[in-house]
């Protein structure tokens, strides 16, 4: 069954892990890959995309801010040290925001642990600022895989729409 509406999606950082998430999202039937942003044109994960066809920008989370329309749901894949400052600008948008790099900020997703309770209250809360971390933690056995966190995130994304 097809939803209603694909879900906007963009990915923050060009590196091996924004690509392969950025591939993943374009065969997705739910999903609509707007944007994969970087901060250098000249990188070799946005070259790769672009060869890929995939949209690419490569001024960062400006170039994700600055869309028409906000997106959904983005993905930083980028690196920790600029996640704070992601979360920030993308927080007055209403786009949910997940955070693959290792950060620590928000609490740590274990899909088949705590994913469900978190899904809850992170989206049962109107205007609340969504923010998902899947880092890993100094307990390292109970870390999300990051594309895991991902498919968690937007099935209870789509069955909100």
């Amino acid at each position: 069954m097809k939803p209603e509406r694909r879900l906007s999606v963009g990915v923050l950082g060009a590196g091996l892990i924004g690509v392969d998430l950025a591939v993943k999202v374009v065969r997705s039937d739910c999903l609509d890959l707007r944007l994969v942003a970087g901060r250098t044109a000249e990188s070799s994960g946005l070259q790769q995309a672009a060869r890929l066809g995939l949209p690419t920008a490569s001024h960062g989370i400006r170039s994700l801010v600055e869309l028409e329309e906000p997106l959904d749901v983005v993905f930083d894949a980028s690196n920790a040290i600029f996640h704070a400052e992601h979360a920030e600008a993308l927080a007055p948008l209403g786009t949910v925001l997940v955070d693959l790099t290792p950060s620590r900020i928000g609490r740590m997703v274990v899909p088949t642990v705590n994913g469900a309770d978190i899904l809850e209250e992170q989206l049962g809360q109107p205007g609340s600022r969504h923010r998902i971390s899947s880092s890993k933690s100094k307990r390292s056995t109970f870390a999300a895989p990051r594309l895991a966190v991902a498919a968690l995130v937007l099935e209870a994304l789509r069955s909100q729409r």
